[in-house]
């Protein structure tokens, strides 16, 4: 039987807004964000037309960012955006992770691992 020691610990999750934490990501070192960082975000969903299977073969939406003037990609599981259109508010918990494109693993990604949407 483990020691409390050895038990896993469930992840640590930072509430924080759509801006900070684009901000965060594009400050120098990430603004200290570590792979496997997880994140709650509550967000509303836009440029519907962008939204797709990238180089690397994940499913991405686009949050707004910046009252419009910017966005933050998500992967997503693609049967999740089925129903979501442009406007679709979601709260979602995003982990930090790699993504390999043409053979090279990049981080600073970020995937949904859970997603709840919600009307006003």
């Amino acid at each position: 039987m483990p020691t409390p020691s050895e038990t896993p610990s469930e992840p640590t999750i930072t509430d924080i807004t759509v801006d900070k934490l684009l901000d965060k990501l594009n400050s120098p070192g990430m603004g200290g964000i570590q792979l496997g960082d997880q994140f709650r975000v509550t967000a509303e969903l836009f440029e519907s037309d962008a939204w797709g299977k990238g180089a690397s073969g994940d499913y991405s939406v686009m949050l707004k960012a910046k009252d419009g003037a910017d966005d933050l990609l998500v992967f997503v599981e693609e049967s999740d955006a089925d129903e979501w259109t442009d406007g679709t508010k979601v709260e979602m918990v995003l982990e930090t992770v790699e993504v390999t494109i043409s053979g090279e693993t990049t981080d600073g990604w970020l995937k949904a691992r859970s997603v709840k949407t919600f009307s006003e």
